[in-house]
């Protein structure tokens, strides 16, 4: 419902709104947020591309950089909600912002002296982006569940000192990368990856937690689609 026309735009006036009226440092943002969330004006079910991507485009590295926590977690919300779309452009915009954010918050991390600080850019890997991973391994579209797995992917490799327990997963080869095979069209890379995971839960690599809120719920939603 909240993808329709008049609820994205309904959505971003009233968060325009509130911050005007609670949080003024959203406003440097907010129009980046608005133009991507841009409608045509010829074509009423059409998307403003040219404004949309331009404003994922600006969503990049430097500027996730410059921003405050608060401000990055509007710009995050949006990315994230975008990451499962149907339209592949918009996809793989938010895909690419995405990106440019695990590359700042990994800058952002080197510079910390405390490596367990939860608070700043790497932070944000930990309270908002975990979290969604999780939730969006049980998506019934194996799109939008491929998207967020190699979301994970970016996560761990970016950033291995917040993943240590699933560098074991992850591999400069493709061929052999869990992450990649998992999301992979071919019956068997998928099984190839598999059999990597397996290997490592036999060889006790990976904790009960990340058992338990990574890969049970992405096997579930495997056998369901079937």
């Amino acid at each position: 419902v909240l993808r329709m026309r008049a609820s994205r735009i309904q959505l971003v006036g009233t968060l325009s709104a509130l911050a005007d009226h609670l949080d003024p440092s959203l406003l440097e943002i907010m129009p980046l947020v608005v133009d991507m969330n841009s409608f045509s004006k010829e074509d009423i079910e059409g998307l403003d591309y040219e404004k949309r991507l331009g404003a994922y485009r600006q969503a990049n590295e430097p500027r996730y950089l410059a921003l405050a926590p608060e401000q990055a977690t509007v710009l995050l919300q949006q990315t994230l909600f975008e990451l499962s779309s149907a339209d592949m452009a918009m996809r793989h915009a938010s895909s690419a912002s995405l990106n440019a954010f695990l590359a700042a918050a990994a800058k952002a991390l080197a510079a910390q002296e405390d490596p367990a600080d939860k608070t700043g850019l790497p932070g944000l890997v930990r309270t908002l982006l975990l979290p969604q991973v999780k939730a969006s391994l049980t998506n019934p579209d194996p799109v939008a569940r491929s998207q967020y797995l190699e979301l994970m992917r970016g996560m761990v490799s970016t950033l291995p000192a917040l993943f240590p327990e699933l560098l074991c997963l992850v591999d400069t080869d493709q061929e052999v990368d869990f992450f990649f095979n998992m999301t992979h069209l071919q019956v068997h890379r998928r099984v190839r990856a598999l059999r990597k995971l397996h290997k490592a839960i036999g060889a006790k690599l990976l904790s009960r937690g990340i058992l338990s809120s990574l890969f049970i719920p992405l096997l579930q939603s495997i056998i369901m689609e079937g």
